[in-house]
């Protein structure tokens, strides 16, 4: 006989209401040895879209998807007229991990989602591994395109956002038509509350001081999205001491959904490469 593997998906929401997804492939012979992997979707998603991720995932590690607070799961989570802050979003991403017994833990998330794993690594370095943030800004200045959301959601609510979102998220002329049809219903069932909240948060956000605090080790990839400048890429680099870029050719904003394989690979071969020589990225 052969020992069997378990795969065990548990679907959660903390006390605070936050959705989550608790992905482990559990060996019968020994306990896992690689760090969990924690994946955090960004504006107008939730955690579903990390699906090709976490398949792929799994044959290594433990993975924890999380849906971000007015998101998915979440969406019960958010009180009308509130104000989102980094603050907020670690405590409920903490929640999570404390749900689901997890202390370190590599953190992979995509647009707003790498921006609070920027906030967390600074702010919880000994809980932080590493960060892969994906299409991510963290200066508010360097932010194009967000202010006019406020009016296109006033005038037309989130499908017209959304329409304005998706060509930019990627090129629906050479994308699958089952993810951009996924996309658009994500988006247009956003509350647009919650949509201007996480753009108030993000236009508020700067990080200068923070990235030079951060020890762990930091990949950033970006594609040409229309949102994030590419001073992003660049001076997250110089300023974050121990820190890789990828630039993701013919990719705009959604390179964690168009480009998947890619993206992946590359944090892939970044996971492997920090869990071995921890003290160096490249």
């Amino acid at each position: 006989m052969t020992a069997k593997a378990d795969t065990t998906r548990v679907a959660g929401r903390t006390a605070n209401g936050i959705g989550y997804d608790l992905f482990r492939l559990d060996d019968a012979w020994a306990a896992r040895p690689n760090v969990p992997v924690v994946l955090q979707h960004g504006l107008g998603l939730d955690r579903t879209a990390w699906n090709p991720w976490v398949r792929r995932l799994l044959a290594t590690r433990t993975v924890v998807t999380v849906d971000l607070r007015g998101h998915g799961d979440s969406a019960d989570a958010w009180a009308d007229g509130e104000r989102l802050t980094l603050e907020q979003c670690t405590a409920d991403l903490l929640s999570v991990l404390e749900d689901c017994s997890i202390g370190g833990f590599h953190y992979v998330g995509e647009s707003f989602g790498g921006t609070l794993g920027l906030y967390l690594a600074g702010t919880h370095q000994s809980r932080v591994a590493s960060v892969t943030a994906c299409s991510t800004g963290w200066r508010g200045e360097w932010f194009h395109n967000i202010r006019a959301w406020s009016s296109v959601l006033s005038e037309g609510g989130s499908a017209a956002w959304s329409d304005l979102m998706t060509p930019a998220r990627f090129d629906p002329q050479h994308t699958s038509p089952a993810l951009v049809a996924w996309v658009e219903a994500q988006q247009r069932g956003l509350d647009p509350a919650v949509v201007w909240a996480v753009a108030e948060c993000l236009l508020a956000t700067d990080l200068s001081e923070l990235l030079p605090t951060i020890s762990a080790p930091v990949l950033t990839m970006l594609g040409d999205s229309p949102f994030v400048d590419q001073r992003n890429l660049i001076d997250l680099v110089r300023l974050v001491p121990r820190a890789d870029a990828v630039r993701v050719a013919g990719a705009r904003h959604g390179i964690v959904l168009s480009h998947w394989e890619e993206c992946l690979q590359a944090c892939l071969s970044f996971l492997n490469r920090v869990e071995r020589h921890p003290t160096q990225v490249s």
